[in-house]
């Protein structure tokens, strides 16, 4: 019983010191800028896109937005996007009727060819879905519009 208690207390002591080695790759990775945190409660798509610092984005020939038309109100749906861009580093998906616009922002800089996103989001109306790449510093984007109808009524 005394050396499972000293191989406790010996493990406890090793592994809180190695803590914070073991864990900053994923801390590093998983950190949001103030920018970013900032875009997140951006409440309309123009102020979401200044705090990313999108400025004059392009269109986005090279990358495929893949949403459904029609989805029920207040259910979840999948958006996808990747892009084929060179050197893509961040994909970010707006959504122009949500009470806060900026679905998210995905670092994808993995230096592979083509980068993909996939999303579940809620849209409470009819709304246009953005995806806005960004790649060798310049900024591209691609819409597309989503209709909301009310699902089945209740009886």
């Amino acid at each position: 019983m005394q050396n499972r208690r000293k191989f406790i207390k010996n493990t406890t002591v090793v592994l809180s010191m190695l803590y914070p080695v073991l864990l900053q790759p994923f801390l590093a990775h998983a950190s949001e800028t103030e920018a970013q945190k900032k875009a997140l409660e951006a409440r309309d798509v123009t102020s979401a896109l200044a705090l990313l610092g999108v400025q004059n984005p392009g269109p986005g020939k090279r990358i495929l937005l893949d949403v459904p038309e029609i989805v029920d109100a207040n259910l979840s749906f999948p958006i996808k996007v990747s892009s084929e861009i060179p050197g893509t580093e961040w994909i970010a998906i707006l959504a122009d009727k949500n009470f806060y616009p900026l679905i998210g922002q995905f670092d994808v800089s993995t230096g592979k060819k083509a980068s993909a996103v996939e999303v579940n989001a809620k849209l409470p109306k009819t709304s246009v879905i953005r995806a806005v790449v960004r790649a060798s510093d310049k900024f591209y984007v691609v819409t597309k519009e989503v209709k909301v109808t009310l699902g089945p009524c209740k009886k």
